[in-house]
């Protein structure tokens, strides 16, 4: 393998043998390092109840959900293979934030060919994949509108099913009709783990090179969205902060000037103040994460939501949180760019290349936990074992 463009993004050749990297934490205190393993206990309370996998529809789309006695999963296959939502089972909890008529606009996808133009077409919240954000090749490009996330609105098709008490898992494949990049996305669960891991290889199959921009886009919220709940953000160093939509809050260094912009990157903070007052949706990046890990928190229900990913695929952060008639979330968005292109003083583009033959492997987690009233004050544990993660 090699590390090619800004953020060390690995990039696998064809021809070479992938090799595993281990992140490494240094500079950490031992009680700096016992609090980050301490808080999070997923296992605390876990149903034990065996993996299942089935297939249905939802709105007319083809959907697979998989889960155990912890967690469960509806995978939209006709739509992006969107993860449209995340339960806690024990409590019957939604951890994904959906729009109010989630059901009518799946039916509309679903009654316009199961077609769309970009990701946020017939958007029915969730967690989807903006593959591409944004994308150049010889002869072409996506930019805004047509295009962005394609990967997040063409159907996908199932190529391999495992289910067994003690795991299950679905691997799906797309290739991505504009870019023309291969997708291969492997959906897992396993007994007494409350994760749901997905492992995604990009490949390119064309005769081009492409250049490319990538962000997940999970919005969390659901029923641990209320009054009194608390994010945990990942840091990083706050660049672009839109109050409303197309206008940026930055000072003259390309920071942002907003002070809670910055504490709003430290750790845990009051959903509600991260919530906008007004109709217009909230938007800013933070560069080079400090940890790629984020959650939400609901002290009334006990149980919140997890999301970790690969820091190596993707260093940089996007959150967008919005308080709509339709839609309550606070998305924490890995990325590969924190967009340096639309600062006051536009940097050039973060794009990484794909040659003809190059892939990534990357992964990103969702995972349920309980936590204990008197270790809600500490970060989340860094430590994949807390969640049955790690897997080879």
């Amino acid at each position: 393998g090699r590390l090619s463009g800004r953020g060390g993004w690995a990039v696998v050749r064809s021809h070479a043998r992938p090799t595993q990297r281990r992140q490494v934490v240094t500079g950490k205190s031992a009680e700096q390092a016992a609090e980050l393993r301490e808080p999070l206990r997923a296992r605390r309370g876990m149903n034990c109840g065996p993996c299942e996998l089935w297939f249905g529809e939802t709105a007319g789309v083809r959907q697979v959900t998989l889960g155990n006695g912890t967690v469960r999963a509806e995978i939209l296959l006709d739509k992006g293979a969107n993860v449209r939502q995340f339960w806690h089972v024990p409590t019957g909890a939604r951890m994904l934030a959906e729009t109010h008529d989630w059901a009518e606009r799946l039916a509309e996808f679903h009654q316009n060919g199961q077609r769309g133009s970009c990701y946020s077409d017939c958007y029915e919240g969730g967690w989807q994949d903006v593959l591409p954000a944004r994308a150049q090749w010889e002869g072409g490009a996506i930019g805004d509108g047509a295009g962005v996330g394609e990967a997040a609105i063409i159907p996908w098709e199932v190529k391999r099913v495992v289910s067994t008490p003690a795991a299950a898992h679905v691997i799906c494949r797309a290739r991505l009709p504009q870019c023309e990049l291969d997708v291969v996305k492997r959906f897992g669960v396993r007994r007494q783990s409350a994760t749901l891991r997905v492992e995604t290889t990009v490949k390119n199959t064309s005769g081009r090179s492409v250049r490319l921009s990538w962000t997940q886009h999970p919005a969390l919220g659901g029923d641990l969205l209320d009054d009194a709940a608390r994010v945990w953000l990942p840091g990083g160093e706050p660049r672009v902060r839109r109050r409303n939509p197309g206008h940026q809050d930055n000072g003259e260094d390309g920071h942002s000037s907003h002070s809670s912009c910055t504490e709003a990157a430290l750790g845990w903070r009051s959903a509600d103040a991260l919530l906008p007052t007004c109709s217009a949706d909230a938007f800013m990046t933070f560069a080079d994460v400090e940890r790629a890990d984020a959650a939400l928190l609901s002290d009334a229900r006990g149980v919140g939501v997890r999301l970790r990913w690969d820091a190596l695929t993707f260093p940089h952060a996007w959150l967008w949180c919005a308080r709509r008639d339709s839609i309550c979330c606070i998305a924490v968005e890995p990325s590969t760019t924190y967009l340096p292109e639309t600062g006051p003083r536009p940097e050039p583009e973060i794009l990484h290349l794909l040659r003809p033959g190059d892939s990534i492997r990357t992964w990103v987690e969702l995972s349920s936990f309980t936590w204990e009233s008197r270790v809600a004050d500490h970060a989340p544990a860094s430590g994949p074992s807390l969640f049955g993660s790690g897997w080879s």
